[in-house]
């Protein structure tokens, strides 16, 4: 019992003299970032297997920035009229996967990730995600104006994957996306879901 009270007068003691040290030299401790004096910066993260660094760099960032607002909007509409699915989702890739259906392909990821979809590796029991987009060209010869919606971006999904699959819900959107008549935007092609001729 006798050692019981010596430990604790010396634990009591010790923390009586560093509750004073701080007091005396307030900065003695680190304090997280202001005590590097530097500015915090998140390590960059890791390569994506999906989209390359090259395949980002393709579009500029207000570009990239538009689309994944675009991407995020159709979802989220999709989302409120069809609810979230019971199922995890699959999310079809098109032939072949251009570098700027990459860029779509990564936002429309992260966009289900934020809202809260399950995103399956393979499409065995899960709905089936396509997507498409195609610039709006205009009527006359007259050049378009900044802000008018120039692309056109579509979200299909299926009960699964395959030529007879049913197509549930469809979800279309236009938006105005800086510089779209240079993209090169190609039709998407599923070979997956073609019927046999």
């Amino acid at each position: 019992m006798l050692y019981h009270k010596k430990s604790f007068r010396f634990l009591t003691l010790g923390f009586s003299v560093l509750a004073v040290s701080a007091c005396a030299h307030p900065n003695a401790f680190p304090s997280g970032y202001t005590y590097h004096k530097q500015e915090f910066k998140s390590p960059a993260p890791g390569a994506s297997k999906k989209v390359t660094e090259q395949q980002r760099r393709y579009m500029d960032s207000v570009q990239a920035e538009q689309f994944r607002d675009a991407v995020y909007d159709l979802l989220t509409r999709i989302t409120t009229r069809a609810g979230m699915p019971p199922k995890p989702v699959y999310i079809l890739q098109p032939e072949p996967m251009t570098t700027f259906y990459a860029n779509i392909d990564n936002d429309l990821r992260e966009s289900m990730r934020h809202i809260g979809y399950a995103i399956a590796d393979m499409p065995e029991g899960a709905y089936v995600f396509a997507y498409d987009a195609q610039y709006i060209k205009s009527e006359s010869d007259a050049p378009m104006i900044e802000g008018q919606p120039n692309v056109e971006i579509t979200l299909s999904v299926f009960n699964g994957l395959g030529p007879e699959a049913n197509q549930l819900t469809v979800e279309s959107g236009q938006y105005y996306i800086q510089g779209a008549e240079t993209l090169n935007i190609k039709p998407t092609n599923y070979a997956e879901m073609q019927k046999a001729k």
